[in-house]
C-alpha cells in the first residue's frame, strides 16, 4: 500500500473517532427530557378537553373511545408544525349523525372562508385607506374571494372526530373537529383572493400591493 493511501486511510480513522467523540458527548437526558415533557402537555391537553366534553354530557359519534380519538388528534396537532384545527357544529334530528356530520363540515368552511376573507379585507383596506371609493370597490372582490375559499378549502381539511351530544326535544348536536394544513389553506386563500380581485378588475398596481401585503404579513398559525 502506497504511504499516500496509508495517510489517506488514517485521516479518515481520526474524522470518524472525532465525530463518535463528540456524539457521545453530547447528552442524552435534555432529548429524552424534552420527550418526556411533550408527552406529558400532550396527557394533561387530552385530560382536559376530555373532562369538558364529558361534563357539557358529548360522547363520540364512532367507535373509537373519546381519549384515544384526542390524543391522535392532539398529538397531530403538536408534532406536525404546519397543522391547525377548526371546527364544524350543526344541529339536526337523530334519527343519523350523517346529515349532522355533512351539515358540521359545510359549516366549517363557511365559518373558515369569513373568518380568513375578513382578515385578508382588514388588510386590504388598511394598505390602500387613501383610495377613493376603494372599500366600496374591494367589498365585491371580499365577497367573490370568500365564495371561492368556502368551494376549495375542503380540499385542505382532514376530518379528525366528531362529539354529539342529545337534545330534550328529539334533535342532536354535533361538533367535527378537522386537521387543516396551514400550507395548504393559505395558498387557497391567496388563490382565491388573486382570482377574485382579476375578476372584479381591481388596478393592477393594488394587486401587487395586497398580493405582497398578504403573503408577507397573513398568517392561520
Amino acid at each position: 500500500m502506497s504511504v499516500k493511501k496509508m495517510k489517506t486511510m488514517k485521516i479518515a480513522t481520526m474524522v470518524v473517532l472525532t465525530t463518535a467523540l463528540i456524539l457521545s458527548a453530547v447528552p442524552q437526558s435534555s432529548f429524552a427530557q424534552n420527550t418526556r415533557s411533550e408527552r406529558k402537555a400532550l396527557e394533561k391537553e387530552v385530560s382536559q378537553k376530555t373532562n369538558e366534553l364529558r361534563r357539557a354530557n358529548w360522547t363520540m359519534a364512532g367507535s373509537r373511545t373519546m381519549q384515544a380519538a384526542l390524543t391522535n388528534h392532539y398529538q397531530q396537532l403538536q408534532q406536525t408544525e404546519n397543522m391547525i384545527e377548526i371546527i364544524g357544529a350543526s344541529r339536526c334530528q337523530s334519527t343519523g349523525t350523517n346529515v349532522c356530520r355533512r351539515t358540521a363540515s359545510s359549516n366549517a368552511r363557511i365559518e373558515f372562508a369569513a373568518r380568513s376573507s375578513a382578515e385578508v379585507q382588514g388588510f386590504a383596506t388598511t394598505l390602500m385607506h387613501n383610495i377613493p371609493d376603494f372599500n366600496l370597490q374591494f367589498d365585491q372582490t371580499i365577497e367573490t374571494t370568500e365564495q371561492l375559499i368556502q368551494a376549495r378549502i375542503g380540499n385542505a381539511m382532514r376530518e379528525s372526530f366528531s362529539v354529539v351530544k342529545q337534545n330534550g326535544d328529539g334533535s342532536q348536536q354535533m361538533e367535527t373537529y378537522f386537521l387543516v394544513n396551514v400550507n395548504d389553506a393559505e395558498e387557497i386563500i391567496r388563490t382565491a383572493l388573486k382570482e377574485s380581485m382579476e375578476t372584479n378588475r381591481i388596478s393592477i398596481e393594488a394587486q401587487r400591493e395586497i398580493s405582497n401585503a398578504v403573503r408577507e404579513r397573513f398568517s392561520l398559525k
